[in-house]
């Protein structure tokens, strides 16, 4: 199976932001977001440029951070956005504490993502919230299971095990 282009992997990160959108409450409580593994920064990019949904709309302002050990932002950075080369896994890889950890396929990458999650936990603002996407790896197509592995990916997640690790990490998963 190859590996999305940027592009591709913006796109479908788009169907759970504009979800978001639809949410004035929440994305007005959000101050900061860290982009964890933010590649060429296309997610951060939307948070950073965010609007209220008002008919004359006006930008959230949002702090963000994209944190990557080789980000490849391509375009004019606004001036509510940070690019941060550090190392996700360890601490601390932010200046600041955040209220909300964005995670697009990078978590599969990293050889412990419990430690990960951790970390990323630690990083947070008390009442924070964590944003996590992976690949769907496990499928049932023709009542067989089926199991995908992706390009650099260490391991094979599904919501069990993942909601486990979040717990184990110190995450509220009520």
């Amino acid at each position: 199976m190859n590996q999305l282009t940027p592009e591709e992997s913006h796109q479908q990160s788009l169907f759970t932001l504009n979800e978001l959108q639809q949410h004035d409450d929440l994305l007005d409580s959000i101050k900061s977001v860290a982009d964890v593994g933010c590649g060429t920064g296309l997610d951060i990019k939307w948070w950073a440029e965010n609007h209220n949904r008002e008919e004359d709309p006006t930008p959230r302002n949002i702090k963000c951070y994209a944190v990557d050990l080789a980000p490849k932002l391509n375009y004019d950075i606004p001036k509510n956005l940070h690019v941060i080369e550090n190392d996700f896994t360890k601490e601390p890889f932010l200046p600041v504490k955040v209220d909300m950890i964005w995670s697009h396929n990078s978590l599969g990458h990293v050889i412990n993502p419990y430690e990960t999650l951790a970390v990323w936990n630690r990083q947070m603002n008390a009442g924070g919230i964590i944003c996590v996407i992976l690949p769907q790896m496990h499928n049932v197509e023709y009542n067989r299971v089926h199991c995908h592995h992706f390009p650099g990916y260490f391991y094979n997640f599904n919501i069990i095990n993942l909601v486990y690790m979040l717990a184990c990490a110190g995450f509220d998963c009520k």
